[in-house]
């Protein structure tokens, strides 16, 4: 007669895992309450500010609140859509912001490859170093250093191409309109590149140095190693910053471009979010900007699900 089958101890099993969560939790409780923070911070700012989303519906009176302002349905989007300034300005966003993709996309790439050729460590922490630290100044400190850089009167940069017969007279770059966005991105490359270098480094560092060894006994040389293992190995890091990337497409830096612009680049230089910050606080429309804001959010989900996708299905790399 065959022996009957023992069913599994589910307690014991359970119980073990109730342990091994307790266990879970005491080592490294310290952690999650240095988390609790952030936690706030995020239900804070994040998440019970989108109760505000309503008003993009509503025609909204802060004395009367969300409770009591009268509900319009869509005619704040008829508003939108049908406000040439609007198009202007969301033009001006598209431009700027891919005009910076394609420029920092690169840039922290090509640092982190330098970087990682450097043999000197004291030398290498030192430019790190360097690099690093444009990211921890505001932007009103840059725009001002910017500002003084290219003053008319005894700028620096004016006073050295006239004193190398470049220029005749002094250029007024601030208030250019063809000068404007080149400004815009090359300050932008400038701030991040050091930073956003940090994410390729690790990457870097990730790679399995038995290749390297491989290559050279093949007789590769430094740029073929990089042309054919390095880039290759670090494309789903590239991938996956750029699919993120497109998410703020409709965002080109509102504190850059408040503090660097001026009423004689508005043209070329005025994007959705200064352009909504005036009707939304100046002219107390909150409506409006609570619209363009929904808005955004959906043409952003839109573009980093589409990027994703076209990802996966063309480079078989995706975030999820």
């Amino acid at each position: 007669m065959k022996k009957a089958l023992k069913a599994p101890d589910t307690g014991a099993l359970g119980n073990r895992g109730k342990k091994g969560l307790r266990y879970h939790i005491q080592k490294y409780g310290a952690y999650y309450v240095m988390l609790i923070p952030l936690f706030i911070f995020l239900i804070i700012f994040c998440y019970l500010p989108m109760g505000g989303t309503v008003m993009a519906f509503q025609d909204f009176r802060p004395v009367r609140g969300f409770f009591k302002s009268d509900w319009v349905g869509l005619e704040n989007y008829a508003d939108v859509f049908s406000d040439k300034m609007f198009w202007s300005r969301l033009k001006n966003t598209v431009i700027i912001s891919v005009l910076k993709i394609l420029f920092t996309a690169p840039a922290p790439i090509i640092l982190a490859l330098l970087l990682n050729e450097v043999r000197n460590r004291k030398f290498k922490r030192t430019v790190q170093t360097v690099v690093y630290m444009p990211r921890f100044i505001s932007w009103v400190v840059v725009v001002s250093i910017i500002q003084s850089l290219l003053d008319v009167q005894g700028g620096p940069i004016n006073t050295l191409l006239m004193n190398l017969g470049i220029i005749d007279e002094p250029i007024l770059f601030m208030g250019s309109k063809k000068l404007f966005r080149t400004l815009l991105v090359a300050t932008e490359v400038w701030k991040t590149v050091g930073w956003s270098s940090i994410i390729y480094l690790s990457a870097l560092t990730n790679i399995n140095p038995t290749y390297y060894e491989a290559a050279e006994l093949d007789g590769a040389g430094r740029f073929q190693k990089m042309w054919y293992i390095t880039l290759p190995l670090i494309k789903p890091t590239f991938m996956i910053l750029l699919i993120l990337s497109m998410g703020s497409i409709l965002s080109a830096g509102f504190d850059q471009i408040y503090a660097m612009s001026n009423s004689a680049v508005l043209e070329v230089g005025d994007i959705i979010d200064t352009y909504v910050y005036r009707r939304g606080l100046a002219e107390m429309n909150f409506s409006y900007a609570a619209a363009v804001g929904l808005f955004k959010s959906v043409v952003s989900v839109v573009l980093v699900c589409g990027a994703n996708w076209l990802a996966r299905r063309t480079e078989n790399e995706s975030l999820f």
